[in-house]
């Protein structure tokens, strides 16, 4: 959802305030548009397992945010998506470990869809689509990449601005988590 950020931060702030909630036209304003994007929103798919995964990431200094889906068509419909906030020790990472740890976490997020198949993971930062070329890495990124050594996947590198899901879900400040069921309910969790 464009700017869905944007709209949700006042609310947020509002949500965290203690003592007595105070509403006013600007916050009705807020929520009533971030109501209209929520309700124009494109529903949760089914995995189809004839299709193959494609997952995007995204890490921030707040948070790391994933979503998995695929292609029917030129069409993306997505499956699920999935957001954590990082403590305190993983906002000091820099850039690139930080992005391998938001792959790291789809790949353990997503890991009933993507296990034994081939995968791609669609990611805005560059130095991460040359990561298996590299001959000297530190030891929490060997200890990174030893959680992806039962995993195909390919990562792709996508401009920032394509990037918009995963980036939100990164910059939110309570981790989500959706998915559809086989039931085909959508859930929270």
């Amino acid at each position: 959802m464009k700017n869905v950020f944007q709209i949700s931060q006042a609310l947020d702030a509002v949500r965290k305030q203690k003592g007595t909630l105070r509403w006013n036209d600007s916050l009705n304003e807020q929520f009533e548009k971030l109501k209209d994007k929520m309700a124009k929103c494109t529903m949760l798919s089914h995995p189809d397992d004839s299709k193959k995964y494609v997952a995007g990431t995204d890490a921030s200094t707040v948070g790391i945010g994933a979503w998995i889906g695929q292609y029917h068509g030129e069409t993306l419909r997505i499956i699920s998506y999935a957001s954590r906030a990082l403590p305190p020790a993983e906002k000091k990472y820099p850039p690139t470990q930080l992005g391998l740890l938001a792959i790291v976490f789809s790949l353990d997020k997503f890991h009933s869809y993507i296990a034994l198949r081939r995968s791609e993971f669609r990611t805005d930062h560059t130095a991460l689509t040359y990561l298996f070329t590299q001959t000297h890495l530190n030891s929490m990124m060997v200890k990174l990449f030893e959680k992806l050594k039962c995993h195909e996947f390919d990562i792709m590198h996508i401009a920032g601005e394509e990037n918009v899901i995963a980036d939100a879900l990164s910059r939110l400040d309570e981790p989500i988590s959706f998915a559809v069921l086989h039931t085909g309910a959508c859930c929270k969790g």
